[in-house]
């Protein structure tokens, strides 16, 4: 299953505004010459006969349709899966063959490719907790406790409250928990790791984190330290790999096999990137954070100075298997792309393809390529989205403002999507009204598009 791009909508739009008014090495290795000296290209865009039709302007109030489009790039043709003015579609994914629509206050839709509905979905894994047990694919596990399930559906891992602690000087007290996994093929369980401190309420915390091969998984406590982990799930042997459990702290995988990247303290400048299969490490000359591209080829470090808008930012490009640092190129991917998961940068052809905001001189989304020595600027872009095999971009660029919709007023977004190889784009999406740019979700094989609004990235 791929769930990569099931990130659930980080706000809670509320109905009324839906039906609204209105990661130790050798040598430094020297960088390549930086694209970023060269002025972009820049890209006009023609809307196509296939694109949707823009709303036309309305002096009055605005009401706003959850939408949810699938768009065949091949042809171009824009087909609507979901419009509602009462329902809200929370968050759109691809996942196995088909597209899967969660929806509030309803079953998940479920379409096929061709845009046809699926009548008679598979039936979730799930997990429910009965009579001192939890059940799963329909079987009973006695004394486990439903948790975090790995892509494979072998392993499961739990938590067990075994009493609390006291944090700080003021007599406070916290839940401390146990971690234990369960073979669910088996029902064998085993514990992994005694004496994790919670926090008594917090947020933007991240979920364990499961490899691709499902042997392996990085989790953390909520409170205390927040000391990280990562359990090898085949044998039981867990070590801890360093502290921190915010959000933009959480460790990553590769896309395929058993890598690892993460940063060794909370909040720390240092990368360490470990191969689990061959049991060596090294860190990386580049500041965490740190994310595999799509391909897996490359690592990338988005560096945005003090925050995301003190200095002008920039994007290290290193490949995974020397070490060795391709390029520095300017700008960044947005910086919601650290808890989103969205990757900026894949392979194409013979290098990378790095997609990125804020680059210089291009005043909207930057598509670099290694060897090009200048890159392509889609102007007025606000997000760029980059299919995982690099032959296309999808772009949102902001087009204008309703007003009002309820009340304020909000963005207009049209959605372009850009051939890489030839630099021909054509607009598949016109007047979406969105409070962020409208979610762009890829399937793998980079064929179609997944366009949901109206979206916020900020959690407002």
């Amino acid at each position: 299953m791929s769930m990569r791009h099931a990130r659930p909508l980080l706000f809670a739009l509320l109905v009324a505004l839906v039906a609204i008014a209105c990661d130790r090495g050798g040598d430094k290795p020297e960088a390549s010459p930086t694209p970023e000296a060269t002025p972009p290209a820049t890209l006009s865009v023609s809307p196509t006969p296939t694109a949707s039709p823009s709303p036309p302007p309305l002096p009055g109030k605005v009401e706003v349709a959850s939408t949810v489009q699938l768009i065949d790039v091949r042809t171009g043709v824009a087909k609507t899966l979901f419009e509602d003015r009462a329902q809200i579609a929370h968050s759109a994914a691809f996942v196995d063959a088909d597209i899967v629509i969660s929806v509030s206050n309803a079953p998940p839709l479920r379409f096929r490719l061709d845009g046809s509905a699926v009548t008679n979905p598979p039936t979730p894994l799930g997990c429910r907790e009965a009579n001192g047990a939890a059940e799963v694919g329909g079987r009973s596990y006695s004394g486990v406790r439903c948790g975090s399930v790995s892509a494979d559906r072998r392993w499961m891992i739990y938590e067990i409250q075994t009493g609390e602690v006291e944090v700080g000087t003021s007599g406070y007290r916290v839940p401390q928990r146990d971690m234990w996994s369960v073979d669910l093929q088996t029902g064998a369980t085993r514990r992994l790791q005694a004496g994790l401190i919670d926090c008594g309420g917090c947020d933007a915390r991240y979920a364990p984190r499961w490899s691709t091969t499902s042997r392996y998984v990085a989790y953390a406590e909520f409170g205390g330290t927040r000391r990280r982990y990562l359990s090898d799930l085949s044998s039981g042997v867990t070590r801890q790999i360093g502290s921190g459990n915010e959000v933009n702290d959480a460790p990553e995988w590769a896309p395929t096999g058993d890598l690892l990247v993460y940063s060794t303290t909370a909040n720390g400048t240092v990368a360490r990137f470990e191969d689990l299969v061959a049991g060596t490490w090294r860190d990386l000359d580049v500041p965490w954070p740190v994310r595999f591209g799509a391909s897996g080829t490359y690592f990338y470090s988005p560096a945005w100075g003090a925050g995301p808008k003190a200095a002008p930012p920039t994007t290290t490009i290193i490949e995974a298997a020397s070490g060795r640092t391709l390029a520095t190129l300017a700008g960044a991917p947005p910086p919601e792309f650290l808890w989103t998961r969205d990757v900026a940068v894949t392979r194409f052809g013979g290098g990378y393809i790095a997609v990125l905001q804020r680059a210089g001189e291009c005043g909207g989304t930057a598509i670099f390529q290694e060897g090009v020595a200048r890159p392509l600027c889609i102007a007025g872009g606000a997000l760029g989205q980059v299919a995982p095999d690099g032959s296309h971009v999808a772009v949102a660029r902001e087009t204008g403002r309703t007003g009002p919709a309820g009340p304020r007023s909000m963005p207009l977004f049209d959605v372009d999507i850009v051939d890489v190889a030839t630099g021909a784009s054509r607009t598949v999406v016109t007047g979406a009204i969105s409070f962020s740019p409208p979610l762009l979700v890829w399937n793998a094989a980079g064929t179609h598009l997944l366009v949901l609004w109206p979206y916020s990235s900020s959690g407002l």
